[in-house]
């Protein structure tokens, strides 16, 4: 039986020895909080912190109050955390550890706070103990690597109750200062901070209760100053008083609250606490709520029963109040991380009580040591843990965005489902990569990626889109937009938003996007006003009054008031001097309407141009919800008159695709297209004025490229088709060039010299001859390897092998392979018996550059599996070469456990600087036998990206006209890009 030693005096002031103990845990808490923190990318909660954060100051405080339009969902947070990481993104730039480093400063600060609380609650060793499990739990760890508020509220309020407790104590100025301070910032950080005042309060309270018999005049004293205090608090947060309010109106329930704890039971936190992430499925939980349970014991026991119960109702403070709001929010183990200090000082008790058995004869500084080290075991599974936490977002949102950087090819432009949501995630991690919405310059043809929620369900499929990828994160799929306008005004215009068509009738547009969650038109960018121009044409000798045009706007209302978003419609027969004619704010509808019409008068068609534009502009404003275009309807003029010359409609609207876009009357003499972003136009008869081939031009071109499908098509009256559009570098930009020499048309609107160059497999560093001009690839690569140079001389070869094929094909891209076997069902390759077998790759400079050593770099990410035996035989190592002799290790993942598969969908990645430049780069996968796999899927793809520089490649000048392109070493397929393609090497991970 344990026998607890007698109360000892108090803890006293830190000696040394303790202050170098605290120092080492907090280095050391910090190194864990540090670890790999780059690896995961931001997860959504982090990104409704960013959605407002980035933003300029005027827009980010009275949004944040007032749950304003932003890109993300409703962000119930004070602004004290968000300032922080504007503060930190403006001293450190656009990346993801400077999102995170507030939370990173506040959980560390947070270790030496636990320590001095737990002094002053319980004893030295207490609070040694607690400081270092606050240090190694991956709970803790977790807040305070995350960019969400809950850290620097914890540091906030753990730092209240410590100045509030000396406070009590000694009475001191300083100290209710440092409490009014600590409880003011924990306010602006957290609204959790409400209940945790409160339970400080009931502290109070409790304290002048027992107070109160023995010394009336020292509890009135001691309510007094906690009063002043109390009030200094409040007047601090009283700027922020209308958005708190604002904040408890929106979350408040409409209906029944169900039960919102289903998964924040004792069982769940408790796992939380001990052993998040934990994969081997140890009793911790059991172990160390034991070792909490005789913490317990240990302070009753030493008489701190009063501790024990003040920090029982701090700690309850925010389950409470989550018990007692009117709300249908779901409460998470992330409202309750008060309770785990609870659980912190009571495991710290459990320590101080087995450090008591130490016999008294060990040195004075041994209690202090072993408290430490007995926290620091508490932490046994976090280390256990800790490698599948840094990758547990397998596979990555920064992958997937960097694989479709690669794989950009000659799109330029990123359209999304939504104004909101995935935009927010693509805008951070590609920035300035593509061209998006923000702006519309010109109306010129437009290839387009659409992202779109794979998860949504009846989600509408848009008519010519080209599939791309389906992901865990998004659907991509590609495009190409034609753009139509000036819009003939002699026939009935209607637009209900529910496609893409929007981007083919806008005349000009400046933030301005469809959303087709809620089929409207609406702002891209909601700090912006945004505003859509629509031109509408008549042939020159027509007569044409006035046109009437109906405006449907949709309101969506946020729960905390109706929003200030504004509606202005313009018209007019100048695109720059147009004048309102109409208004619309949410006060304009009718209670429990959720949809106005406006309906306008336009003015006549200028006489000179033919032209009348109607316009539609919107200003989000600053409250929560949405005021957005739902459709647009134009009848024409009752009195239109057409001259009797007057074009069809079909070829007016030809004519108007002419003149936006570069029109090519088919391939001519060339056998394929070459690069550009040229449309290839077709009618039944030449059309030389609209840039339309015949129908022996569709004939060829149909035979060059079967399998294509127009972007646009025009008919008539009658309905049937006139004219079509081709873009042949949609669905093949590539153009396939062999020993034959044969003739490519460049579809590029005039001569231009190309600063990139795409190069899809074979990339064998072939010679390829285009008009006057010779290149050749630099490297050499697998099959199914993807090259991308830039005209500074440098380049990517990009890697990644689709591990689903029959093992036959796989083997074409392997340099070497031995004894492998296909995993029956999966994507996965293993050894054929229990032998060992492996495979390699090789990427090898150009055989007729011997001298040249383009190889700078690589990273590599790979998934193996393998199958625990207890022993550790089961394993997979990769290792890379320069020489093809000698091998240096990448990483290995080795069984550990019994008789379970792991792995396969964690990742391991490995960024290589080559000390040197190198010819040669050979990768090595060695498998021990049939219980280790190597997989390779479309959700967690392996990837090779190998860097290059000295490639020799500066550009590539190319004619107007068709011209003669060969290959003579072997087939090449090429695509010519106008500006250098990204390499999205900023995406991808280090470690």
């Amino acid at each position: 039986m344990i026998r607890f030693p007698r109360p000892v005096p108090g803890p006293g002031r830190p000696d040394r020895l303790e202050g170098l103990l605290v120092g080492a845990v907090t280095l050391l808490g910090l190194g864990l909080r540090l670890f790999a923190v780059d690896v995961t990318g931001l997860w959504w909660d982090e990104f409704v912190t960013l959605g407002r954060a980035a933003w300029p100051l005027a827009d980010l405080l009275p949004s944040l109050a007032f749950q304003g339009p932003s890109d993300v969902s409703l962000d119930s947070s004070p602004p004290l955390f968000h300032l922080l990481v504007h503060a930190s993104l403006a001293l450190f730039g656009h990346n993801d550890v400077a999102v995170k480093l507030p939370s990173l400063v506040a959980g560390t600060l947070t270790i030496p706070v636990v320590w001095l609380l737990g002094r002053r609650l319980f004893s030295r060793t207490t609070g040694l103990a607690g400081a270092a499990i606050t240090a190694v739990a991956l709970f803790h760890i977790h807040y305070s690597r995350e960019a969400r508020p809950y850290a620097l509220y914890l540091l906030c309020a753990l730092l209240g109750l410590f100045f509030l407790l000396r406070a009590m104590d000694s009475g001191r100025r300083r100290d209710w200062a440092g409490f009014v301070l600590a409880n003011a910032a924990m306010f602006y950080a957290s609204y959790l901070a409400s209940a945790t005042f409160f339970a400080e309060g009931c502290l109070v309270c409790g304290r002048a209760a027992l107070t109160w018999r023995h010394d009336r005049a020292g509890a009135r004293r001691l309510l007094g100053r906690a009063a002043l205090a109390a009030a200094l608090v409040l007047l601090a947060y009283l700027p922020w008083l209308p958005g708190h309010l604002f904040q408890v109106r929106t979350i408040q329930a409409d209906g029944p609250t169900g039960d919102r704890f289903d998964s924040a039971g004792f069982f769940a936190v408790l796992k939380a606490f001990t052993a998040m992430h934990d994969q081997t499925g140890q009793p911790w939980p059991a172990i160390l709520g034991g070792l909490a349970l005789l913490g317990l014991l240990r302070h009753l026991r030493q008489g701190r029963w009063r501790a024990v119960a003040a920090l029982a109702v701090w700690a309850g403070s925010a389950l409470a109040m989550a018990a007692a709001l009117p709300t249908q929010i779901h409460v998470s183990i992330r409202y309750l991380v008060n309770l785990f200090f609870f659980y912190a000082y009571l495991a710290a008790g459990g320590v101080e009580a087995l450090t008591a058995l130490v016999p008294r004869r060990l040195p004075r500084a041994a209690p202090a040591v072993l408290a430490v080290l007995g926290g620091l075991a508490c932490g046994w599974p976090m280390a256990q843990a800790l490698p599948y936490y840094v990758k547990r977002d397998s596979p990555s949102v920064k992958s997937v965005l960097a694989e479709l950087a690669v794989s950009r090819d000659n799109v330029d432009w990123l359209l999304y489902y939504r104004n909101r949501h995935l935009k927010i995630v693509a805008d951070w991690y590609l920035p300035g990569v593509f061209q998006t919405a923000a702006r519309l310059p010109d109306r010129a043809y437009r290839r387009f990626f659409f992202l779109s929620p794979g998860d949504l369900p009846g989600k509408p499929a848009l008519p010519g889109l080209v599939p791309v990828r389906r992901t865990f994160w998004a659907d991509i799929d590609k495009g190409g937009l034609v753009n139509r306008a000036p819009l003939p005004l002699d026939a009935p215009f209607a637009a209900d938003f529910t496609g893409l068509g929007f981007y083919a009738d806008v005349y000009r547009a400046d933030n301005m996007a469809p959303d087709q969650g809620y089929a409207t038109l609406g702002l891209y960018d909601c700090r912006r006003p945004g505003r859509a121009v629509f031109a509408f044409a008549v042939p020159p000798g027509t007569r044409a009054g006035q046109a009437r045009a109906t405006v449907s706007l949709d309101l969506r209302p946020g729960k905390g008031g109706l929003p200030e978003s504004r509606a202005t419609i313009l018209a007019g027969t100048a695109a720059d001097g147009l004048r309102p004619v109409a208004t619309a704010t949410a006060r304009d509808f009718p209670p429990g309407q959720s949809r106005v019409d406006r309906e306008v008068v336009l003015p006549a068609p200028d006489p000179a141009s033919g032209l009348v534009f109607l316009a539609v502009e919107l200003v989000a404003g600053r409250v929560d919800g949405f005021l957005e275009i739902a459709g647009l309807r134009l009848d024409p003029p009752a009195d239109l008159r057409l001259p009797e010359d007057a074009a069809p409609l079909w070829r007016r609207r030809a004519a108007a695709i002419a003149a936006n876009t570069h029109v090519l009357p088919g391939l001519g003499r060339a056998g394929q297209a070459l690069g550009g972003a040229a449309l290839f136009g077709f009618a039944d008869r030449p059309e030389p004025d609209l840039g339309l081939g015949g129908r022996e031009d569709l004939d060829a071109y149909v035979a060059a490229y079967p399998d294509d499908a127009p972007v646009a098509a025009l008919a008539d009256e009658t309905g049937a088709v006139r004219a079509r559009y081709f873009d042949p570098g949609l669905r093949h930009p590539f153009a396939g060039l062999n020993a034959v020499a044969g003739t490519v048309l460049p579809g590029f609107d005039g001569p231009v010299t190309a600063r990139g160059l795409v190069a899809e497999s074979p990339v064998a560093g072939q010679s390829a001859r285009i008009g006057p001009s010779t290149l050749r690839l630099p490297v050499s690569g697998p099959d199914g390897a993807r090259l991308l140079l830039r005209d500074d001389g440098t380049g990517l070869l990009h890697f990644s092998p689709a591990f689903d094929r029959p093992l036959a094909e796989l083997a074409e891209g392997m340099f070497l392979g031995d004894a492998l076997a296909a995993v029956p069902g999966e994507p996965a390759v293993t050894c054929a018996g229990d032998a060992p077998c492996f495979l390699a790759y090789a990427v090898a400079a150009s055989p007729d550059r011997p001298e040249a050593a383009p190889i700078t770099g690589f990273r590599l990410a790979w998934y193996p599996r393998v199958l625990t035996d207890n022993t550790g035989h089961n394993r997979v190592t990769a290792a890379y070469s320069t020489d093809g002799a000698t091998y240096l290790p990448l990483g290995e993942l080795r069984s550990v456990g019994d008789f379970f598969w792991y792995g396969g969908a964690m990742r391991m990645v490995r960024d290589v600087r080559l000390p040197r430049p190198a010819d040669r780069l050979y990768l090595r996968f060695a498998l021990s036998g049939g219980g280790a796999q190597l997989w390779s899927a479309p959700r967690t793809p392996m990837t090779l990206d190998v860097r290059l520089a000295g490639t020799g490649f500066a550009g590539l000048p190319l004619p107007s006209g068709a011209v003669t392109a060969d290959s003579p070493d072997g087939p090449a397929r090429l695509l010519p890009t106008l500006a250098p393609p990204p390499l999205g090497d900023g995406l991808r991970e280090r470690r």
